[in-house]
């Protein structure tokens, strides 16, 4: 049973938002809805705030703080964040953690693509592999295959088994567009056969005709070479079904066509080929059964995670809606009043628990605009959301008063869109339906509609002219309304907005506008493969791993501008020296670099800092903002580049949550890995600097957005079926109220590759499935065009990319009448209303697109002035950095015997090896040889050193101790921390003490081999560190140190100091 249902069909900038905000004001100052007993759904966080506060803004205008206080309590969010909060409310009920980890988009994306690849067992991935080069499929476009058909399930809440079955269906209704597979002959070794003898005969002619030294045709010799592939992919059995197609259409000109028809004859039976109806079989059998086993194994993964992603929260509460008497019960008690924003963009899934939650509360109101549904790529089905609004009525819902005025556009705008859009929309929608009101009046003596004509020969030049054309457009005098006062000012770069169809439009629109010095914003992926994050990147790799000599090039040729080949003639220099290591390049002497040094010193900082921490801490270090101003042209380019270094550092913390909802350690290498994969999947997005930009995006992301100018660019994009890719769609009736019933996951192959669609393909499209999927197609570019000319306030311009082969605007001519109406010479236009609105048109010829931009003055582009750096005084001191002071040797003892080193060991590890023995003696009283040659093995110094040797002399130095200090008791490896001078703290690690009745003796071992000549510069090397920790152990304990000594045990001598 239905509950009261509202259906508000809201047309573009007709003040949706005030609507919903006065619908829930309403609904809490009436009393029919508690605060509590409100939930309302929106398409972004956004907009779920800005709902919120206008409601909030409306109650205190009214004088009702308490409804606004309690406001806070209604459920505002996306649909997953409502989700999210609903089934923490019944967690219990439903067998759920009330801490559940939610994965966000970019996780589960990452999270199915691992899976994927854990998924596939070798012989599976073999056979898949070889049928992608035996369809002329791109070896990365299966993966994406499967991931489509994986989503395409989890949209619509189908299982491993159902999807499994699919395969097959799939390929059976794909084939019976194809002949039915033929018998007898093997047509493979017909066609071979055919090549082979089509090959000797048309080398023999051309050879004969070389003999006759006649010039032979240019596209004869390319056919023989063609010929000449051909056969030898037969005769190797490495051919691919395009190559099918190819040789059915092959042409060597008309000397050879009788040779050649043999083969063109041979390569027609493809299409009734047996292995060619087995392989569509098999492949589509392997997607599906590989896209099943990866939900099997995904939701395997969410569970050992203990994390849901967004989908899960959507099944699960519809699931609980569906079989859980008591949270019906409940629901039904709490709801008041439903609001769903955006309604037409909603998916499979959720339009069925927005139907189930309708059962529930006492009222519901949906609010949306159907012309606008344009994310079918996102798994959207417009075709249910019309099947739900049609039956509402049946429902004993209503379809409430739509919001048929324009607030955004001018009254000549507005009839420009009436005009264009009147019928498109049928029957579906009726004109009346589609036409808006108009509340604003247009700008005097200013043009609403401009066309502009940019003669052009390739698709990388079409946008070669904007930037000319929009600084000409900014430098024309051109008034905008101001939204905020109302008045007309000049236009500014902020006031236009730039729509691409592609991302790749995106990038050209973008090249152009900094070209001519005009700023913009476009959300767009590449921000790795920017130069301040590359830079910034280097640092840290370099902080990470001292070895990474690539990530040293980089730092000094981004910082200095150092030519290759000055630094490579230096590190060749630096390892051709003696006993130079090949890491210690640029960090010490007369030739370091100060930023090499500098981040080889921060080094050891790393283990104590957080994959976040780090990454400020390169960005930070490397002077990123001093380089940004000289890299930059303008002060919003250095602005932008600063912005994409704050966007990285936010990608940092974004790994840092991954890791916690993972439950899996935070590295630094690990987040490395991480933005790699980032780059490689593009979802390393760059930052969009606000302020006084022309925005430049794509169609699909200036849905809900606004500008005084909107350019409307790719009006040659147009509708593409979707009957060779993956879509999910009802197979038979169609239940209202069951959504998700009879949904299937289309998919059929585009076995031609690059090659012209065969008889076979072009049939499939005329079939009933392929004129449906075209159908949807068609509706939902019209539907995009109309989102794209209903963006801008003031004026729209239509920008055209004319080519010898005509002016591209076939998107426009999928409506019927629409070209006319918006292209055409400078003049008055009547609309179909009768509202005349002035056109104005200029063209650039090829020549005038590829002027140079005029030079400009210099601009400041950094915002600081440079100082030198200040070094600040560290919070932590170590004792071991400790420097300053006279010491001088007192005392020389020796202590047990020198240890013989073999080779050239490492004295680091050495030491430390020879530390852990001496603590492990300590500690137990003792250590045997075999734990000593345990010890040395771990530090890679077994070969070095005498193991009965060390055993030896760790004795000799318990014994000297002994009896320097009897029963005294001995400490070893001892942490301290202290307050040091200036505010710091002293923290370290005492290696040996022996504590006095009222002092101590203090101890630090060092491996130094060398002879008691040497002992002066030990002492003034090391007495500052003795020193220190003298000064900490007096302020932990209160009682001084009496005696400092050095114990040298490969020397065997212990050395006192003053």
């Amino acid at each position: 049973m239905m509950n009261n249902i509202e259906f508000i069909s809201a047309g573009a900038g007709s003040g949706k938002t005030y609507k919903l905000t006065e619908t829930l004001a309403q609904a809490l100052e009436s009393g029919t809805a508690r605060p509590h007993a409100i939930l309302a759904t929106t398409f972004t966080v956004k907009a779920a705030t800005e709902l919120r506060e206008r409601a909030r803004s409306w109650l205190l205008e009214k004088g009702r703080i308490d409804l606004a206080t309690a406001i806070g309590q209604a459920r505002l969010g996306t649909v997953n964040s409502v989700c999210g909060q609903m089934l923490k409310r019944f967690c219990f009920e439903l067998g759920l953690s009330p801490d559940q980890t939610v994965l966000g988009e970019g996780q589960s994306k990452r999270l199915l693509k691992a899976t994927l690849a854990e998924s596939m067992e070798a012989d599976a991935q073999t056979e898949l592999v070889r049928l992608t080069e035996r369809f002329g499929i791109e070896q990365a476009d299966w993966s994406k295959t499967v991931e489509a058909v994986v989503k395409a399930a989890l949209d619509n809440d189908i299982g491993p088994d159902e999807l499994r079955v699919m395969g097959s269906q799939n390929a059976d209704a794909m084939l019976t567009n194809w002949p039915t597979p033929a018998t007898g002959v093997d047509p493979t070794e017909a066609l071979a056969t055919a090549l082979a003898e089509a090959y000797r005969g048309v080398a023999a002619y051309v050879e004969q005709q070389q003999a006759a030294d006649v010039k032979v045709a240019d596209n004869l010799l390319k056919g023989l070479e063609g010929l000449q592939k051909l056969d030898r992919l037969f005769r190797e059995g490495r051919w691919s079904w395009p190559d099918w197609i190819g040789a059915a259409g092959f042409d060597a000109g008309a000397k050879v066509r009788d040779i050649v028809a043999p083969v063109k004859s041979a390569a027609q039976a493809h299409e009734s080929h047996p292995a060619f109806h087995a392989e569509v079989r098999q492949y589509l059998d392997h997607v599906f059964n590989l896209a099943a086993d990866v939900l099997n194994a995904y939701e395997q993964a969410k569970k050992a995670l203990g994390a849901v992603d967004f989908s899960d929260q959507e099944v699960l509460l519809l699931r609980a809606l569906r079989t859980k008497p008591a949270v019906r019960e409940v629901l039904a008690a709490e709801l008041d009043l439903i609001m769903i924003d955006e309604f037409q963009d909603t998916s499979p899934l959720q339009l069925a628990l927005f139907i189930e939650l309708a059962k529930l509360a006492k009222k519901s109101v949906w609010v949306g605009d159907p012309k606008q549904a344009i994310y079918g790529f996102r798994g959207t089905d417009a075709s249910l959301i019309s099947g739900v609004l049609n039956a509402i009525k049946d429902w004993g819902g209503i379809v409430g008063k739509a919001l048929d005025t324009s607030r955004r556009s001018n009254e000549s705008l507005v009839s420009l869109t009436n005009g264009l859009f009147n019928s498109a929309f049928e029957p579906e929608l009726t004109p009346e339906q589609v036409r808006l009101q108009s509340l604003r009046k247009d700008i005097p003596d200013q043009p609403a509609l401009l066309n502009w004509n940019f003669e052009s020969s390739r698709n990388d030049s079409d946008y070669l002219c904007l930037g000319q054309a929009i600084r000409e457009l900014l430098e024309s005098g051109t008034k905008v309304e101001d939204k905020d006062t109302k008045e007309l000012r000049p236009i500014q770069a902020g006031d236009i907005g730039v729509l691409c169809r592609y991302n790749d439009q995106v990038e050209f629109a973008v090249t152009s506008l900094t070209r001519w010095g005009i700023p913009s914003a476009s959300p767009r992926f590449g921000l790795l493969g920017t130069a301040e994050a590359i830079y910034v990147m280097a640092c840290l790799r370099r902080m990470n791993d001292p070895t990474d000599t690539v990530a040293t090039a980089l730092v000094i040729t981004l910082a200095d501008s150092t030519p290759i080949e000055t630094w490579l003639a230096d590190r060749l220099q630096h390892l051709a020296t003696d006993e130079a290591k090949p890491y210690e390049w640029l960090t010490t002497g007369d030739s370091a670099h100060e930023l090499i040094a500098r981040l080889e010193k921060l080094r050891p900082t790393l283990t104590a800092l957080t994959p976040l921490e780090v990454l400020r801490l390169a960005a930070a270090e490397s002077q990123v903002a001093r380089l940004a101003g000289q890299w930059s042209t303008s002060p919003h380019e250095s602005r932008n580049r600063m912005s994409n270094v704050e966007a990285l550092v936010e990608l940092g913390k974004t790994f840092e949550d991954e890791c916690v909802a993972a439950k899996r350690p935070a590295t630094v290498s690990g987040m490395l890995r991480w933005l790699d994969e980032l780059a490689s999947q593009e979802d390393d997005n760059r930052a969009t600097s606000a302020g006084n930009a022309v925005s430049v995006l794509t169609y699909h992301g200036a849905k809900g957005l606004e500008w005084p100018v909107v350019v409307l660019t790719s009006l040659d994009a147009i509708a593409r079926t979707s009957l060779w890719g993956v879509r999910a769609r009802t197979v038979g009736g169609f239940d209202p109220q069951q959504p998700l019933a009879n949904r299937f996951v289309h998919c059929w192959l585009k076995s031609w590759g690059k090659r012209s669609q065969p008889q076979a393909a072009l049939n499939a499209e005329a079939s009933v499935t392929g004129q449906a999927m075209q159908a949807e197609a068609l509706a939902e570019n019209k539907r995009l065009l109309y989102v794209g000319l209903t963006r801008a306030r003031d004026i729209n311009v239509a920008l055209s990319f004319v080519r010898k082969s005509g002016s591209g605007r076939a998107w426009v001519g999928e409506i019927q009448g629409a070209a006319e109406l918006l292209f055409g010479d400078s003049e008055i236009v009547t609309t179909p209303e009768g509202k005349q609105l002035s056109r104005l048109s200029k063209s650039w010829s090829k020549d005038e697109c590829s002027a140079e931009p005029p030079s400009t003055a210099p601009e400041a582009c950094h915002w600081f002035t440079a100082r030198p750096r200040v070094q600040a005084k560290p919070l932590w001191h170590r004792p071991s950095s400790a420097s300053g002071g006279t010491f001088t040797v007192v005392e020389t003892d020796a202590v047990g015997v020198r240890l013989s080193l073999a080779g050239k060991p490492d004295m680091a590890s050495l030491g430390t090896a020879l530390h852990l023995c001496i603590a492990r003696a300590g500690v137990l009283g003792g250590i045997s040889p075999p734990d000593v040659e345990r010890i040395l093995k771990i530090w890679a110094v077994a070969d070095s050193v005498d193991k009965d040797a060390v055993c030896t002399q760790t004795s000799a130095f318990q014994a000297w101790v002994a009896k320097r200090w009897p029963d005294c008791p001995v400490y070893v490896e001892v942490p301290i921390e202290a307050n040091g001078p200036n505010g710091t703290r002293i923290r370290g690690r005492i290696d040996l003490l022996v504590e006095l009745p009222d002092s101590w003796i203090l101890m630090d071992h060092k491996s130094n081999p060398g002879g008691s000549a040497r002992d002066q510069d030990l002492v003034a090397e090391h007495g500052p560190q003795l020193e220190s920790y003298g000064h900490a152990l007096l302020n932990a304990t209160g009682k001084p140190v009496s005696e400092r000594w050095l114990y040298m045990p490969v020397a065997a001598r212990a050395v006192r100091l003053s």
